[in-house]
């Protein structure tokens, strides 16, 4: 089975048509879409699940998946509409390209994705492959990652409102001319997580904008050296992390979580996430409700329909 979740590991204000760079500044107007609580469920008061007790099995997402590569999930503020990105149209595009989902309401069904338009034809994304399709809160900016350049760069695309399709997109202006990837906006649009080898190693990065533009981005944690530490994926309140590690260079890539007491804190020592992972596959966290409940991962394991495959894992009542 083939993975495409970690290629480039070997590498070590709305956007015109030139493609400029982008601050990828947040939307001050918030349209409302964000869910504080509730997750997957639809409860509207305090977790409905146990957030003491591991996740259960996880399960292949249902309708989303293909025979190809499906992965990357990240859903919506409301939680009605997944991003994700597949390699299922390979003949006819560049390879690895962005789509969507959506659902009548949270515990509906999936439809079967299609690709993100962008304003004025075609669809979002450049040459290459795009890859972690990330929204803000309120639907109106979008961060990917892309290796259409000679190093993976994050790039940002933005609109107006949901009702509208996204402009093109330019390279954010925190990426740089090291591999940066996997964008993980939380969902006010402040802060961003991502993985990056700026420092050496791929490791953990937290940025947040202040006033008027991005600040410097910041590691995150210590992982060891010579680790490798990919898919960042955050709870609402910055309090846990999980992401895809792998110890040294070789082998399977697994889900870790770290924790901390306060934002101001450092992430403890990361901690794997036995229930989730699958020792035989390459396992990456995608994305993880609000209320804590529902964990989305990637996976090639056996039991999915294709190869790497979109999988969720809930916590019980």
């Amino acid at each position: 089975m083939r993975s495409f979740l970690f290629l480039g590991l070997a590498f070590a204000a709305c956007v015109g048509d030139s493609g400029t760079v982008d601050s990828g500044a947040p939307d001050s107007a918030n349209d409302g879409l964000v869910v504080t609580g509730g997750g997957d469920s639809g409860a509207d008061a305090g977790p409905p699940c146990n957030l003491q007790a591991p996740f259960g099995t996880p399960v292949p997402t249902i309708n989303v998946n293909s025979t190809a590569n499906d992965e990357y999930a990240r859903l919506s503020g409301d939680l009605l509409t997944m991003y994700l990105a597949s390699d299922r149209n390979i003949a006819g595009s560049d390879g690895v390209d962005l789509y969507k989902s959506s659902r009548s309401s949270i515990g509906q069904p999936w439809t079967t994705p299609v690709r993100i338009n962008q304003a004025g034809g075609g669809y979002v994304g450049g040459a290459g492959n795009q890859y972690a399709p990330s929204p803000t809160g309120d639907g109106t900016t979008l961060y990917y990652s892309s290796d259409e350049t000679s190093s993976f760069k994050i790039y940002v695309s933005t609109r107006a409102n949901v009702q509208t399709d996204f402009g093109a997109p330019g390279v954010w202006s925190v990426s740089t001319a090291a591999n940066d990837r996997d964008p993980y906006a939380l969902p006010a649009g402040d802060v961003v997580y991502f993985a990056s080898d700026r420092n050496g190693g791929m490791r953990t990065f937290r940025v947040v904008y202040t006033t008027s533009s991005w600040g410097t981005p910041e590691e995150q944690m210590s992982y060891g050296t010579g680790n490798s530490a990919v898919s960042p994926v955050v709870t609402p309140d910055e309090l846990t992390m999980f992401f895809s590690g792998r110890p040294g260079s070789t082998g399977s890539f697994d889900i870790y979580m770290a924790t901390r007491a306060k934002k101001s804190d450092a992430f403890g020592t990361p901690v794997l996430v036995d229930a989730v992972t699958d020792a035989n596959s390459f396992d990456a966290p995608t994305y993880i409700t609000p209320d804590g409940c529902t964990l989305y991962l990637s996976s090639n394991r056996s039991g999915g329909p294709g190869n790497q495959e979109i999988w969720e894992a809930t916590r019980p009542k």
